[in-house]
């Protein structure tokens, strides 16, 4: 998130066939047959996946299950082996009608869930973000079934949680299948007064996080934690989402992952994507059309109105487009095939990122133009740190969100040389020392609600960002960036904490940074700022 503004291959088949209601069962059998008849076709900009060789393989090599391969069309080549480590990660299998009228998404889910831990599973909690008062919407849930058992959730979290019973215990390695039908409401132009990453303002319907996510596993127990408002909401693992979302004709689904096939239905179109392996999964429906630039691989694509189309949009696609090329070299590839930008319009905020998704506030691309490109590549850096490397965002914000803000010197340092990135130093380093200098510096590894909404930034973005100026400084360029470019390629789709980053920065750079870290990220005092 930036909060610039405080300092300036298959359907659902068996699925939803099963149930009724969100669609007939005529259109989820056109898109089946669509699908299985045709190859997957892309519009709108996607791309169809490669298809499979003419021949098969000389050898009996494994192969992937069909709901597994199918993520292939997200990733770019080179990174699809990937998927052989998501044979376990949770499964989520979506069939919804988005109505942006009416601000709702309704549908039926299935989340296929394997128990990695030492012990048996009695529960499962779902998170649901929409019930947060911050979201001032709402999310229910209905006919929940674990292997077609019916069950009863319970309330947790004052909406937050449902914790579904296992009717029985789910042992080590086994796996289990939760199905439920959800309504979930967002509010109309309530970014005044809500989070607009979930909000229908104008002509765009928001629809961050709207649908169930599994609780995280932590220290052998579910983390049930109602998160603050004042930082980033969601830590999770990384898995697998397969979505079919029906929208009325004029509209299209922007979404985490990659469209595969369209089907028309009537007045409405039915939309298939695939993810990849991404952390978490959000949807942005959109009226617009896309202005599109394809930068290693991976197409990157702006969806802005038409009035900025040509001017700031242009200028927002190529920061983004610079910041994905540079940040590929600096951290390692991104694996992914395609990255949507998307206007939308927030108060409380001037970008948030998702996997595979940015949201971009309006006032970018008008009043704030000057802030347009440091922000996407603030925003373009979490894509790494965040949704590929992931860190707990409630208790160790500090470690996406520094890395990111210092990611601003770095694109700086790429396109503006020595002078522009010292500047944008300088700019942190400055609200940084406004704050430690009236005696309100913290350590940075304690969770978001120990800061105050304004000392979280000028703490964790600013102090977090001169930590990894200070790390650079010390280790030398080298062993700095191959520090980074070894977090990204060895614990990609992981999540990661402090001592991850002082052990690999000590690796790289074969010395002790401990003290280093003590001083700036466990203690609060006088430290020397770069």
């Amino acid at each position: 998130m930036f909060l610039r503004l405080i300092r300036r291959g298959l359907l659902l088949a068996a699925l939803i066939l099963t149930w009724s209601g969100c669609g007939s069962p005529q259109q989820s059998r056109a898109i089946v047959q669509a699908a299985e008849a045709a190859p997957a076709r892309a519009s709108h900009g996607t791309r169809a996946p490669t298809p499979p060789p003419a021949e098969p393989a000389p050898t009996a090599a494994p192969e992937l299950p069909a709901r597994i391969a199918e993520h292939r069309a997200a990733l770019r080549p080179a990174f699809a082996d990937d998927l052989w480590g998501m044979l376990n990660a949770p499964q989520y299998l979506i069939e919804a009608t988005i109505d942006p009228d009416a601000a709702t998404i309704a549908g039926v889910q299935q989340i296929i869930y394997t128990n990695r831990e030492p012990d048996a599973l009695t529960e499962i909690p779902l998170r649901l973000f929409p019930n947060l008062p911050d979201l001032g919407g709402s999310l229910t849930l209905g006919d929940i079934t674990v292997d077609g058992v019916a069950v009863t959730a319970a309330s947790g979290g004052d909406g937050f949680l449902a914790i579904v019973p296992l009717p029985q215990p789910l042992a080590p390695g086994a796996t289990t299948t939760l199905g439920m039908r959800f309504v979930a409401q967002a509010p109309i132009n309530g970014q005044a007064d809500y989070y607009a990453a979930y909000n229908r303002g104008g002509d765009i319907f928001a629809l961050a996080n709207a649908t169930p996510l599994v609780a995280m596993r932590r220290a052998g127990a579910w983390d049930l934690e109602v998160p603050s408002i004042t930082g980033d909401l969601v830590t999770s693992e990384t898995s697998l989402y397969t979505a079919v979302l029906t929208i009325a004709n004029g509209w299209k689904p922007v979404t985490s992952g990659s469209i595969v096939a369209q089907d028309a239905l009537g007045e409405q179109v039915a939309w298939r994507i695939v993810s990849g392996p991404q952390r978490d999964f959000t949807i942005v429906a959109t009226p617009w059309s896309v202005i599109e630039a394809d930068v290693d691989g991976t197409m990157v694509r702006m969806h802005v109105p038409p009035s900025v189309r040509d001017g700031a949009g242009r200028a927002g696609l190529d920061a983004a487009a610079r910041a994905l090329r540079l940040f590929n070299e600096r951290f390692g590839p991104y694996p992914f095939s395609d990255l949507d930008l998307v206007q939308i319009d927030a108060q409380f905020f001037l970008g948030v990122e998702y996997p595979g998704v940015l949201l971009l506030d309006r006032r970018l691309f008008r009043e704030l133009r000057e802030l347009l490109d440091v922000i996407v590549a603030h925003e373009v850096a979490h894509l790494w740190w965040y949704a590929l490397v992931g860190n707990d965002v409630q208790r160790a914000a500090w470690i996406d969100e520094g890395l990111a803000t210092y990611a601003q010197v770095i694109y700086r340092e790429a396109y503006g040389g020595p002078d522009a990135a010292a500047a944008e130093l300088a700019d942190i380093r400055q609200e940084y020392l406004r704050v430690a200098s009236r005696g309100y510096d913290m350590p940075l590894d304690q969770p978001v609600a120990a800061f105050s909404p304004g000392l979280y930034y000028q703490l964790v973005y600013n102090k977090g960002a001169l930590f990894f100026a200070a790390l650079r400084r010390q280790i030398g360029d080298e062993a700095f960036f191959a520090a980074l470019r070894q977090l990204a390629a060895a614990r990609r789709y992981q999540i990661i904490d402090g001592a991850d980053v002082v052990t690999t920065a000590g690796q790289a750079c074969a010395c002790d940074v401990t003290g280093l870290y003590d001083q700036w990220i466990r203690q609060a005092g006088p430290v020397d700022v770069p």
